[in-house]
């Protein structure tokens, strides 16, 4: 075979020059991603300009029979306001409904009609937080404001139910039967106590325990135990009983076909809405609209929801236009904190925390839910919100989202759990949308998943902080989703961004949903159009922070990979170093490697999972080589996964730094295991090393010493 050491040289020159034309040929074929137009939101100073007509509403001085508005004749409820403002908006007059402190139980289908380019209707809270747009009814048993709690002789408390939502089908919500408990997600009831404490539902009266509720259809009875130290007849206690007479029960309060509408520090919480509904509805034809300062919390579903252009309705009922959503709290929301599309809207300072609380107990995660999940939006800039400790993913653009630029956001600790326990969901989903798609200068850390990309085309994610995800901080998705959709991702670029790990677990960057021949298949022309530049890397052991697969030989199967092995046979970020500065990396003391990851070799061969042949055949040595080794402080043992029959065993390994006869850090005789495919792990002291080195195991003589599975060096 020659000297093995020109051999190298040899290879490495051929390599180099078959990379260096690799490189030039991706950069020439692969289009640079096209960047999304920032959206401007509503035109506001349309609220500048003073009010013709002002209405004044009181939930506890007011009278709705005698009151006409102004502000010493409050009305009592919401409703009769907006009847007075659309008589006002109709003549072109700019209205103003101020709504005093205290609880409006109350819900609404409201439709202008005729939509006024120089009227605005603004609806604000007079104090900001305390105007309070409600579904819950006060249910606590002190005598003034219900009847008393039953008291049962299980310690329960009872009275009787007054709604049939148990029975109804409408709503439901969709996805696998199997991913999670359908008839607890499908409900609409909810209790709260002091306001402080929301109960869990359960779906048998030998569940309850202290803190959960229960609701008995066919008898008609609402069962709750409280929390320690509470009772329902003291401790004011909550119960959720709207929307109920609206002709479509998935919103409390909608708004459809205005023109200019503001809503201002407004509390929206207790909606009984059936799944996928929300507190806060606006749609059709809507247009220029501001929601500011309000709260969306402890809603069944939703926290609030606008509503999109969707080409499955008829074209008069198109979606809403020119929006701004500022300084919104969206929180502890039964499901979604917001979701839905828009044309031309802005999400500025906002807060979508802890959201998904109902389906967090079903185990139900996704399908719909996110801390804010965006649908068929059409310019979308969001900017300085905090997306974080959703029990579900953080911030999703799904199906047919275009130019969506996330800017500034912090997107953190937004984990799913499933009915078995898994975790899941991801900090940002780009999913089967057109673009562009920008995402920069954003925290995403501590989610399940970092970002996740999946049939998306024009995608850029740059300038970023992705660290310590749970399973991977980049995931890269290609599946067959119909024609309609992108058939995996098109010019996508990841560049000068944080990628970051502190669990072996957790990988840097990673496939999903990409396992099974068809969607291999479909990954790879993805993978030949994503380009990777400029980032840096840090994780515990880089031997298998990375799956790819060898784009240089087209071996089309997902592998855990080291850094320098990734770059190489992926084609990915070239320039790509590790937080420290180092442009290559290969495994780390005191983390496994697989054999197969090796970087240069001679008379070996490859399978999943290891290595075969290594032995002293034809007068030459057969060696592997793993490039850039970090054997840290000072490592003096190293243990071998090794397979081998008894009348194989016996042969010697040594292992070597700098090449294949360079200084000698141990000669290993590998005992029988009982078999090629017998595992056995068979550890060895070697010479105390540290440092960064290219590690070589070679065979000097005898023949095949077994199969090599793994390695790995430690300090004892």
């Amino acid at each position: 075979m020659g000297d093995p050491n020109v051999i190298v040289v040899v290879r490495k020159l051929k390599m180099a020059y078959f990379l260096c034309l690799i490189l030039i040929a991706s950069e020439a074929s692969s289009a640079q991603p096209k960047l999304p137009a920032r959206a401007t939101g509503a035109t506001e100073n349309v609220f500048a300009a003073a009010p013709d007509a002002i209405y004044h509403v009181d939930p506890i001085n007011g009278n709705d029979n005698l009151g006409t508005g102004v502000s010493n004749r409050p009305v009592r409820t919401l409703g009769r306001a907006l009847e007075f403002a659309k008589r006002s908006y109709a003549r072109g007059s700019k209205v103003r409904i101020e709504l005093a402190p205290g609880d409006y139980r109350e819900e609404g289908f409201f439709e202008m009609g005729n939509p006024n380019a120089n009227a605005y209707l603004h609806l604000v809270a007079k104090q900001p937080g305390t105007a309070v747009i409600t579904g819950f009814d006060n249910w606590t048993g002190d005598g003034r404001n219900a009847q008393p709690w039953q008291r049962e002789a299980d310690g329960a408390y009872s009275k009787p139910w007054i709604r049939d939502w148990g029975f109804a089908t409408e709503g439901i919500a969709h996805g696998p039967d199997r991913e999670f408990d359908r008839s607890l997600i499908a409900r609409r009831e909810a209790v709260t106590m002091d306001r402080k404490q929301t109960l869990r539902q359960v779906l048998t009266r030998n569940q309850l325990t202290p803190g959960t509720f229960f609701v008995d259809d066919f008898n008609r009875q609402l069962y709750l135990r409280p929390p320690t130290g509470k009772d329902p007849n003291r401790n004011l206690t909550e119960v959720a009983v709207r929307p109920h007479r609206n002709p479509y029960q998935g919103w409390l309060w909608t708004f459809w076909n205005i023109q200019n509408l503001k809503i201002d520090g407004l509390v929206f919480t207790g909606a009984a809405s059936f799944p996928n509904g929300a507190n806060l509805h606006v749609a059709r034809e809507c247009k220029n609209v501001v929601i500011e300062d309000c709260i969306f919390k402890n809603n069944g579903s939703g926290g609030f929801n606008l509503e999109a252009n969707d080409p499955q309705v008829p074209s008069q009922f198109q979606g809403v236009t020119d929006v701004t959503v500022r300084n919104c709290l969206v929180t502890e929301n039964g499901t979604y904190g917001f979701s839905g599309g828009f044309n031309n809207g802005l999400f500025v300072g906002n807060q979508f925390t802890r959201n998904n609380v109902r389906g967090d107990w079903a185990g139900y995660t996704g399908w719909s839910i996110a801390g804010a999940k965006f649908v068929l939006v059409n310019r979308c800039t969001l900017q300085s919100n905090l997306i974080t400790k959703n029990r579900t993913g953080g911030l999703w653009f799904d199906i047919h989202c275009r130019d969506a630029w996330v800017k500034d956001c912090k997107i953190t600790d937004n984990v799913g759990k499933k009915a078995n326990g898994e975790i899941d969901e991801r900090g940002v989903f780009f999913e089967i949308s057109e673009g562009p798609l920008l995402i920069e200068d954003c925290d995403v850390s501590r989610n399940a998943i970092g970002i996740q990309i999946g049939n998306c085309s024009d995608t850029t994610i740059r300038n970023c902080k992705i660290t310590d995800n749970l399973i991977t901080q980049i995931g890269l998705e290609g599946r067959p989703r119909g024609d309609e959709f992108p058939p995996h991702n098109e010019r996508l670029i990841i560049e000068d961004n944080q990628i970051s790990a502190n669990k072996i677990e957790s990988f840097l960057v990673r496939e999903i949903w990409s396992q099974g021949e068809e969607n291999v298949q479909r990954s790879v022309p993805g993978l030949h159009e994503t380009t990777m530049r400029n980032n840096r890397y840090r994780h515990p052991c880089p031997s298998e922070a990375f799956v790819g697969m060898d784009l240089v030989q087209d071996e089309h199967r997902w592998q855990p990979m080291t850094f320098d092995r990734w770059k190489r046979l992926m084609k990915l970020d070239q320039n790509g170093s590790t937080i420290n500065g180092r442009s290559s990396l290969g495994g780390v003391s005191g983390c496994t490697i697989s054999t197969e990851q090796f970087d240069q070799s001679n008379g070996v061969t490859a399978f999943e999972g290891g290595i075969g042949d290594l032995g002293f055949q034809e007068g030459q040595a057969d060696w592997v080589c793993y490039r850039n080794f970090d054997f840290a402080k000072a490592s003096n043992q190293v243990t071998l996964t090794v397979g081998v029959p008894a009348e194989n065993a016996g042969g010697v390994v040594e292992l070597r730094t700098g090449s294949i006869d360079g200084p000698i850090l141990t000669a290993i005789e590998i005992a029988s295991t009982g078999g090629w495919d017998k595992r056995q792990e068979q550890s060895h002291e070697i010479t105390p090393i540290s440092g960064i080195h290219d590690l070589f195991l070679v065979v000097q003589s005898g023949y095949v010493v077994g199969n090599l599975y793994e390695i790995r060096f430690s300090r004892q």
